[in-house]
């Protein structure tokens, strides 16, 4: 994200989520599953974070290539317990837990 002059605040995913949802990571803003897919489609930084119980999680939103009608569609990188570059967003959260990830861009 650095590179593309669109960091995010420091520390871990929960403190990270913080900074987002108070709106103190200058450039981010808050957008739905959708958007944040065809924000990644265009070539603009996207993520998807949620914040937990003890650690959090954040993903990198990716090109998909297509349009998405659901959010377990919504394409994504991650690296964690399991490191991948391109799988959909349910290989990263339970399906119950997936309503409550939020999503960010950076134009």
């Amino acid at each position: 994200m650095k590179k593309m002059s669109a960091a995010l605040p420091g520390g871990l995913a929960n403190e990270m989520a913080d900074a987002l949802s108070n709106k103190k990571a200058p450039g981010w803003y808050a957008v739905t599953f959708s958007d944040a897919q065809k924000r990644a489609n265009l070539g603009y930084p996207t993520i998807g974070i949620k914040k937990e119980t003890g650690h959090g999680h954040v993903v990198v939103v990716r090109p998909k290539g297509s349009s998405i009608t659901a959010l377990k569609e919504v394409q994504v990188a991650q690296a964690g317990t399991s490191n991948f570059n391109s799988k959909t967003i349910n290989w990263s959260w339970k399906a119950a837990d997936l309503p409550g990830v939020k999503f960010y861009t950076h134009d």
